[in-house]
């Protein structure tokens, strides 16, 4: 069975949400005309990509050891601990883009914690 859904503005959340066909929205015409704008703003937005062709920003090891390095396309993150800790301003990945771990044996593990506010993305070609 196919659902209808709209997006509307809920003043008790202070954001859009998504609600059933039925649901009453206060203001008529005018109110529904802005729901579908707004409706196809975020339809729009999420659609597009969020960046184009990206590596991972702001790594910095908080446990362990190992380095980061970038050079065009690729970041290699050289693990010299066994066990390792990175917090990361964002972790996406862009297409043609690549981030390859070294790390000291098969049994090795490493964390990696995005702190950013950002979802992260890993685009392929």
């Amino acid at each position: 069975m196919n659902k209808i859904y709209k997006i509307i503005y809920s003043k008790t959340l202070g954001c859009l949400v998504v609600a059933s066909e039925s649901a009453k929205c206060a203001g008529g015409k005018k109110t529904a005309r802005r729901n579908l704008v707004s409706m196809l703003a975020v339809s729009s937005l999420l659609s597009m990509p969020v960046f184009a062709g990206a590596l991972p920003t702001g790594g910095q090891v908080v446990s362990g050891a190992a380095s980061i390095s970038s050079n065009g396309s690729a970041m290699t993150v050289h693990q010299s601990t066994d066990k390792m800790i990175a917090n990361w301003q964002s972790f996406s990945i862009g297409a043609d883009h690549s981030v390859t771990f070294n790390q000291p044996s098969a049994s090795s593990v490493a964390l990696n914690r995005v702190v950013g506010q950002d979802a992260s993305q890993v685009l392929v070609t």
